[in-house]
């Protein structure tokens, strides 16, 4: 944390060795206080001698970020460590051997078994120290599985994210494909210190081109996460909520929907106008580059895809604009194709909202969150008195405490101690975070997702997966007596209708572990599964959201460290200096 850090209780100060001795190439003071390194490294020795300024350390406490080196880091107690802690399987290699998991392609480069096997193409992130059936590969992927040369013979990539560690990013691509085109899309100016740092990193990569996302308006962040993987046969689009760092996809609960092989050569939309949404949102950019690859687009088959896309695009839309994006484009959709659901969903059936950030969303739940936004959610618009249960979901000083990462854990959860007590109705909307059934309860969660659920549990409506947390910033607000909706951010995700993947389906059924998602699959049923487990638990009287700026002073976490008050060399400023930051600012509003 940029105002807090964890000191290990027992004093000692022995570090295990860098992975990548003398060539090591990172920059993060983080790594240098977590391993050791050869005599003569400059930034070790900068770090020791109290001068390495931590320039990455702002944006990535703000978004999620706790650096843990790829492979190599345990997120287990120490008195739980053992072999099984470092099992190479748990991350795929490059190498076309050990890439046997996926499926092959056949001779025409389509996947054989892939949308079978996982028909509805959602997946979570592979999570480190965990009983390998929680990472079964017909659920779970890694980003270097995702690069694999069994997904297609890749040409060239486009990554879309808000955090990046490059020369992490560049080692999961397989060697055979690290010299193709890659372009990178961010929202670092070039004048910040994570702009200079990105643009540094992007320079010893002669393959990488850098696109800048304007942000016209005050605090807006550039938040999507999505792959774009172009083959010799076609492509692959990816939405996922992980940013490009080793510890997001390693050591949080994050997901990903991955969309069937688009063959190359015929353009065609799908029913939920995929096509036609994804190339609108890439000319919202508007960059020539990026004018290229929507065009492009024109050119691939994408009428197997069955999910709708759910963009937020920075500034103040009206007339026809209005519902494209945020929650007004969700509201759309739920009213023009949502009907067989909306028949069978009544009031009673609760949304479900999980995240991993909260905004300043107002003094009372009524001026968005029970308002506008729980008004976009219902099915169809309902009037106040008859708006949906909702239920937030939101991991605890106790969830982030008892973590793999401990209090690192709270590095992907960004909600300060001022935003709690400006809105204390949300207290009595909490659930923990809890998911036994995926095996992820130690391990944060950084996926955001939004659902509407049957009271006995048993069936979903629809989900939404994305990378929108709950703020007026990423879903956006009316202004001018709701004539406009104003959106800060970039944002996207996708939403599963049952009616897109069955014609006579009202809703999925909840599948509340990986076996019983199999065997759903196997049997025909329309089965999606949830991040958490239900039931939800609701925050204990003792319970209280975690906020990042509280040093929770007494507790030790799992590991039994102490968080404490930073006044060391990194941070030459008062103890709780970037509570009004910039950054912080951004993630707030």
């Amino acid at each position: 944390m940029a105002d807090i850090h964890v000191v290990d209780a027992s004093g000692d100060l022995s570090l295990p060795r860098c992975p990548y001795g003398p060539k090591c190439y990172r920059r993060n003071v983080q790594h240098f206080r977590e391993y050791s390194h050869p005599a003569g490294h400059e930034r070790a020795a900068e770090v020791q001698s109290g001068v390495a300024e931590d320039d990455e350390a702002p944006k990535r406490t703000a978004d999620d970020v706790v650096a843990v080196d790829d492979e190599k880091e345990t997120t287990e107690p120490p008195a739980k460590r053992t072999r099984k802690s470092f099992r190479k399987s748990e991350e795929l290699p490059s190498t076309s051997a050990a890439a046997t998991d996926l499926p092959r392609p056949n001779f025409d480069g389509k996947t054989e078994s892939m949308e079978m096997l996982n028909p509805l193409g959602t997946y979570f992130t592979r999570t480190k120290g965990l009983d390998p059936n929680y990472n079964d590969r017909r659920w779970t992927r890694s980003m270097k599985m995702l690069l694999a040369p069994e997904m297609g013979n890749l040409q060239s990539s486009v990554q879309f994210n808000y955090c990046f560690d490059i020369p992490w990013i560049v080692d999961q691509y397989p060697e055979e494909f690290r010299s193709k085109p890659l372009m990178i899309v961010h929202g670092d100016k070039a004048s910040s210190a994570d702009g200079q740092a990105l643009r540094q990193e992007a320079s010893l990569f002669p393959n990488i081109t850098l696109v800048y996302a304007d942000l016209p308006i005050a605090y807006g962040t550039h938040h999507t996460k999505m792959m774009l993987l172009s083959y010799d046969v076609g492509m692959r689009v990816v939405i996922h909520t992980s940013n490009l760092l080793a510890g997001d996809w390693h050591n949080k609960t994050q997901g990903m929907w991955i969309s069937p092989l688009l063959p190359k050569g015929t353009s065609a939309d799908s029913i939920t106008g995929f096509q036609n949404s994804l190339v609108h949102y890439l000319k919202c950019y508007h960059n020539a580059k990026l004018n290229a690859v929507a065009d492009a687009l024109n050119k691939y088959d994408m009428s197997s895809v069955k999910v709708f896309l759910i963009p937020s695009v920075p500034g103040r839309h009206m007339g026809p604009d209005k519902t494209r994006y945020g929650h007004l484009r969700l509201r759309t959709i739920l009213q023009e194709h949502a009907a067989l659901s909306a028949k069978k969903v009544t009031p009673e059936w609760p949304l479900i909202g999980q995240f991993s950030s909260i905004g300043s969303i107002g003094p009372t739940s009524a001026n968005w969150l029970t308002g506008e936004f729980l008004e976009s959610l219902s099915m169809p618009a309902a009037p106040m008195t008859r708006r949906p249960p909702l239920n937030l979901i939101f991991p605890s000083v106790e969830n982030v405490r008892m973590s793999s990462e401990g209090w690192n854990g709270g590095g992907s959860l960004p909600h300060s101690e001022a935003n709690y007590q400006k809105q204390p109705y949300l207290y009595k909307l909490f659930h923990v975070w809890k998911s036994d059934g995926k095996g992820r309860t130690s391990a944060m969660p950084h996926i955001k997702t939004y659902a509407r659920i049957r009271p006995d549990l048993s069936e979903c409506a629809w989900l939404a997966m994305t990378s929108a947390n709950m703020s007026k910033a990423a879903w956006g607000a009316y202004e001018k007596n709701s004539s406009q909706l104003m959106i800060r951010s970039y944002e996207l995700g996708v939403l599963f209708l049952p009616s897109m993947f069955s014609s006579n389906a009202a809703s999925f059924k909840i599948a509340e572990d990986f076996d019983t998602m199999s065997e759903a699959v196997e049997s025909n049923q329309l089965a999606i599964m949830l991040p958490y487990d239900l039931p939800l638990v609701e925050y204990a009287p003792t319970d209280r959201p975690w906020t990042s700026d509280n040093p929770q002073t007494g507790l030790k976490d799992i590991f039994g460290r102490y968080r404490e008050r930073r006044s060391n060399f990194a941070y030459k400023v008062p103890v709780l200096w970037w509570k009004d930051s910039e950054v912080l600012n951004k993630l707030m509003h």
